[in-house]
């Protein structure tokens, strides 16, 4: 038999579905690639330095003080290859960390050059959340719905831009997606079985969503108000109990749940500092942290519910993890500056979320949606599982839609594998909506979802659907641009001679980077003085804060060129520029010379915070 005939006959097996795990490893193996590609030539990003320290810092440490702003689980995970490498700088031994921050700074400046190797070793490792989340949600549709939806839901979540942009950066967003559909997942799991690993399973996932990022704690209360509303409905594993009973187990089970992620929380946070009664935890040390620098050691007391409690009650909890979770509080009270819909604003916006969900999502997943609930409208049921999966991800998005930290799709990540299970669900439903070529065209539709994928590569984090109709810089810009193309701009900038060059680095991170990629820049500002024929670079983030401001250079001017969609380039008028308008970046040489990087100063608050 020819090759072309065994390759036919094996690509047909794998969409029958006869070939499930050669299905699964196929496109995982495709994910990865895409995920990783060119990775190495994304600049280290602002938030990445404060995870990789906060990583390293876990292993090796015991003291969890610089785990505040972000639980220790992701980090310690990511930084796994650097425990294995000699001489190691110490973080204990670094002020910044005695303060309470992650000290970034301090860390890159010893050896910028070691430490920049580090993380991208550690951006595999982050990846490999990615492969756990398709994983997961494979084998979970496979159990709970059957071959279609799992194959689907595969290719929904392993080619969606927004994910693999998310996975290709040691951070914690992407870790959070990944184990909220764990701990969602085994939560259907509980409620639909009456087998006794869900009781173990289910508290572990919860655990570790709490454990990668704080929003995981809004996870339990969305859990727990299900899981008692399919109680009293006397649904899935209570069914046929009397109503007392129901009710009774649930109560049970839920304190034991309750119990694994307490012990949980204090084993990853190594049980640093917890049973304090309250009084202890009001008298301990407040560390540094900059949504407290107002409140002069008095966060606690000023900002939390503690001082109402009884004074010697012991709280089961590591006070970094407390502390923490009221600095999360603090944090969204004030806001955090961002642009939506063409205005520039502190607090957050009802709409923010939903409107990035739907042009942050490929189109295959919103044709899908779109689909499931035409589908819903006329049948007017859902299965128990579908109902938990849309339950949860109408839950997180109402709290969401309240917050005031509008920082990009990366806080409503979660959301997006909850909704690609259902969109997955509804493309094995489609014949009982559609016929014909009606049926196959939606099919087509669904499953292009890598088309978006590929569009995209390598620079997901800038991806916008056809729903932005070309105007995603205006609908959203904070959260698509961490400085991950100064790498790219770099060589684009020396190529062309861009000389004299007037550029923002923003952060002293973001100095030290271009600066080792051997930059020559003058520093840019709002209320900079250019000379005719200079050129001005600027990240679209400041374009969007600065236009409306009295920068007087900037007033008229367009780009002569763009980087990547987030880093615009400006001819000051007064010589003509030397190139056509918008050309592309050119591929990063690999001999390209790199100047040794200077001392950069120690991270402000603000780029301490992730």
């Amino acid at each position: 038999m020819p090759w072309t005939q065994q390759a036919r006959g094996f690509f047909q097996a794998l969409i029958r579905g006869e070939q499930r795990i050669a299905f699964l490893l196929v496109v995982l193996v495709a994910m990865f690639s895409l995920a990783t590609f060119r990775i190495r030539h994304d600049s280290p990003t602002e938030d990445e330095w404060a995870h990789l320290v906060r990583g390293v810092s876990y292993w090796q440490n015991r003291d969890m003080r610089v785990h505040v702003q972000h639980p220790p689980l992701a980090n310690a995970f990511d930084a796994i290859p650097t425990i294995f490498e000699p001489n190691n700088p110490k973080t204990a031994e670094m002020a910044t960390w005695k303060n309470g921050y992650p000290p970034a700074g301090e860390y890159i400046k010893i050896d910028y050059a070691r430490a920049r190797a580090q993380l991208f070793e550690c951006r595999y490792m982050a990846v490999l959340f990615l492969v756990g989340l398709a994983t997961y949600a494979f084998f979970f549709c496979q159990t709970f719905f059957g071959w279609p939806t799992a194959a689907c839901a595969l290719l929904l979540i392993a080619f969606n831009p927004t994910l693999l942009g998310q996975a290709r950066y040691v951070a914690t967003d992407l870790p959070a997606a990944t184990l909220w559909l764990i701990g969602v997942g085994e939560t259907i799991r509980y409620l639909t079985s009456r087998s006794k690993w869900p009781l173990l399973t289910m508290p572990l996932g919860l655990a570790g969503a709490v454990l990668v990022k704080h929003n995981g704690v809004i996870l339990i209360p969305l859990v727990v108000l299900v899981a008692l509303v399919v109680a009293v409905l006397g649904r899935g594993r209570f069914e046929g109990f009397r109503p007392a009973r129901r009710v009774l187990s649930w109560f049970g089970h839920f304190v034991l749940a309750g119990l694994i992620v307490i012990f949980s929380i204090n084993a990853v946070y190594k049980f640093d500092r917890t049973m304090l009664t309250v009084a202890q935890l009001l008298d301990v040390p407040e560390q540094k942290h900059w949504t407290t620098s107002g409140y002069h050691g008095n966060f606690l007391e000023k900002r939390s519910i503690l001082p109402k409690l009884p004074q010697g009650l012991r709280i089961p909890l590591p006070h970094p993890y407390l502390f923490g979770l009221f600095t999360i509080e603090e944090h969204n009270r004030r806001g955090y500056p961002t642009y939506f819909m063409g205005k520039s604003t502190q607090d957050g916006e009802l709409g923010y979320f939903p409107v990035l969900l739907l042009v942050k999502n490929p189109p295959a997943l919103i044709a899908l949606l779109g689909f499931g609930l035409v589908l819903l409208w006329r049948t007017r049921r859902l299965s128990l599982p579908s109902a938990v999966l849309l339950a949860i991800s109408v839950g997180f998005l109402a709290v969401l839609m309240k917050s005031n930290l509008n920082m990009g799709i990366r806080h409503a990540l979660p959301i997006i594998p909850l909704l690609s299970v259902l969109g997955a669900r509804t493309f094995a439903r489609l014949p009982e909506l559609l016929r014909g070529e009606w049926l196959i065209g939606a099919r087509v539709v669904g499953l292009s979802s890598i088309l978006s994928a590929l569009s995209a590569a390598p620079h997901y984090l800038s991806y916008f659907n056809l729903l932005a109709f070309g105007h995603g810089s205006w609908i959203a810009v904070v959260g698509d641009d961490w400085g991950q193309d100064r790498e790219d701009f770099v060589h684009f900038a020396k190529a062309h001679a861009l000389e004299p060059l007037y550029y923002y680095p923003e952060t002293s991170t973001r100095r030290v980077e271009v600066q080792y990629l051997g930059l020559e820049f003058s520093e840019l500002g709002c209320h900079s003085r250019l000379p005719a024929g200079a050129w001005a670079a600027l990240h679209l983030q400041y374009v969007r804060r600065w236009e409306h401001s009295s920068c007087a250079w900037l007033r008229g001017l367009a780009p002569s060129y763009v980087i990547n969609g987030n880093i615009n380039i400006y001819h000051v008028p007064g010589a003509p520029p030397s190139h056509s308008d918008h050309a592309p970046a050119p591929p990063p040489s690999e001999t390209e010379h790199r100047a040794e990087p200077s001392e950069p100063s120690e991270p402000s608050p603000a780029e301490a915070q992730p």
